[in-house]
């Protein structure tokens, strides 16, 4: 106990004498304040920009984007939406009728994808199984290209891009399609185009 002790109280000063000893070497190589850096001369006469930006194009840029997804409902029935809010959490469901849409949007640090939970009942939507629901993920990844899921069947999309899913359990039919970006988004369009067999 005693050696335990005296150890602790050694290691203890010998920190604080390291403390000491390095704000009063650096308050002695440090200014107070640092002189403005002096402005940096005029640029030579270029050509004038653009009038028209250009065209975005996959790159790191993309980073900065969240997701959108506007899901819609082609089939004859109603089906219920759930949006994934964060950790376990997910919004109530919308009833989605024939026709109808929704965009659901993910853009927020650490989460700039987009997570939905299809379901052919209310009942089913309320009880938010995983079991009972066909999966829909969007993604636009720091790096790479952006892609969709659907029942765990992921396909990179680049601008114009369509591919087709068929849910191997439900055997529901979707149709994905990329859209050109928006100034916060890479926008996809889902349409449910059959509903559960």
């Amino acid at each position: 106990m005693a050696t335990t002790t005296t150890t602790t109280r050694f290691a203890r000063r010998a920190a604080a004498a390291l403390l000491a000893a390095g704000s009063i070497a650096g308050l002695a190589s440090v200014p107070a304040f640092a002189a403005p850096a002096a402005p940096a001369p005029a640029p030579a006469a270029t050509a004038p920009a653009p009038a028209t930006p250009a065209a975005e194009t996959e790159s790191d840029a993309s980073f900065t984007k969240g997701t959108r997804v506007t899901f819609r409902n082609d089939t004859g029935s109603t089906v219920w939406v759930r949006e994934h809010e964060v950790f376990t959490s997910w919004f109530s469901a919308t009833a989605l009728q024939p026709g109808q849409s929704k965009a659901y949007t993910g853009n927020f640090a650490g989460v700039d994808d987009v997570q939905l939970r299809v379901f052919r009942s209310a009942e089913d939507a309320k009880e938010n199984s995983v079991f009972k629901a066909i999966e829909v993920d969007g993604e636009n990844p720091a790096w790479g290209c952006p892609w969709l899921s659907v029942s765990y069947q992921s396909k990179s999309y680049w601008v114009g891009t369509v591919h087709h899913y068929v849910s191997p359990i439900a055997g529901a039919a979707f149709t994905g399609k990329r859209h050109g970006d928006s100034d916060y988004f890479k926008n996809f369009e889902l349409h449910m185009t059959k509903g559960w067999s």
